[in-house]
């Protein structure tokens, strides 16, 4: 007798994308192989992100584009002060590379990253949606570069008109979203770009558009911490500091 036909392909969702969230945070897609992938709301967001800063290429003659996992961290977080992003994040101290003209120095410093954020670019980046490359430099020191997949922009093209609006709202300029609303079309000159000074974070425009990040501001923590050493491990009877007296309120 023939033998059976093969079985269909199996329907794989990613739970770490959509776990334990509504049915209208999550949409559902199918790849053309078949497989079928559950995206948080969030994560869409976070790939549409990239994908207007660095996409694989599908020609041999388009390069390759790429941008860099600190420039996104600041944008995550420019999503987030403007409510297009429901991601939280915490300071965080960080190693920023200042480029001077013969070398490139490197700054720590304290930053607002976004650790939900930064996990999301691992779901999407271990389900193949996002490329990611580690730069190497002469200090030692490496970097992580990313890229929509040919498989993340594959997903984009079905990606809810509303979510696309959401994103564009803050990763354009006004005036050029506004012109650019009537066209139904951005222009890519009032596209939002991170540049790193020795003050910290620029935003800038083609079309001259400038902001200072606020990225390095600390905001005051709702919470203190004290020390705490069991008295086995003790040299003297001295009380340990106690900081519960330092939360306001």
């Amino acid at each position: 007798p023939p033998p059976p036909p093969p079985p269909p392909p199996p329907s794989s969702f990613s739970k770490s994308m959509a776990d334990d969230l509504p049915p209208e945070d999550v949409m559902v897609w199918t790849d053309r192989d078949g497989i079928t992938y559950k995206i948080s709301f969030q994560h869409a967001k976070l790939l549409y992100i990239v994908s207007h800063y660095a996409r694989a290429s599908i020609k041999d003659n388009q390069p390759e584009t790429w941008m860099r996992q600190l420039q996104l961290d600041v944008l995550i977080f420019e999503g987030i002060l403007a409510r297009k992003l429901d991601f939280d994040y915490a300071p965080e101290s960080t190693i920023q590379p200042i480029i001077e003209e013969e070398a490139v120095r490197c700054v720590r410093q304290y930053m607002n990253i976004s650790q939900e954020g930064r996990s999301a670019i691992y779901d999407l980046t271990e389900q193949g949606f996002l490329n990611t490359l580690r730069l190497p430099s002469t200090n030692l020191l490496s970097t992580i570069a990313l890229q929509a997949s040919h498989k993340g922009m594959r997903l984009l093209d079905a990606l809810p008109p509303l979510l696309r609006y959401d994103v564009d709202e803050f990763l354009f300029s006004k005036p050029g979203h506004m012109r650019a609303f009537l066209k139904d079309m951005h222009p890519v000159r009032d596209l939002k770009h991170v540049i790193i000074d020795e003050q910290g974070f620029l935003i800038v425009t083609e079309n001259g558009f400038e902001e200072r990040s606020e990225v390095l501001f600390i905001e005051d923590i709702s919470y203190v911490t004290s020390p705490f050493l069991p008295w086995s491990l003790r040299r003297s009877e001295a009380q340990m500091r106690d900081n519960s007296t330092r939360v306001d309120g």
